[in-house]
């Protein structure tokens, strides 16, 4: 029996007595691929890379929506060391290149619009 594990836009990666295989619809047809050992490879056959994380950036993020979201709720006694440390790490990672600015505003306008 075949079952459809993953499936993104005109994409899928189906799963077969433990073998994967891929399926691209195009132009109305169904276009197979062989088969793979892991649903990685089988992903990696059709376009799809895993997405690598930025642990620096991720931690970044954490500092700023921790800052923002005293500011927001008006805690001014610790608002000021949230946006130090913020400060201090957007600083470093920018002074050691690990992020670049464009990053960084990046994010920055991500949680702006949440908040």
């Amino acid at each position: 029996m075949e079952t459809v594990v993953f499936e993104q836009d005109n994409k899928q990666v189906i799963q077969e007595n433990g073998k994967f295989f891929t399926r691209v619809l195009e132009n109305g047809e169904y276009l197979e691929s062989g088969d793979f050992n892991t649903l990685e490879r089988a992903k990696e056959n059709i376009g799809i890379y895993p997405k690598t994380e930025n642990i620096y950036l991720n931690r970044l993020k954490e500092q700023y929506k921790k800052f923002k979201g005293f500011e927001k709720e008006g805690y001014e006694y610790v608002i000021k060391k949230h946006y130090n440390d913020y400060q201090a790490m957007r600083l470093f990672c920018l002074d050691t290149q690990l992020l670049s600015f464009n990053d960084i505003e990046i994010m920055e306008y991500e949680v702006n619009s949440v908040f």
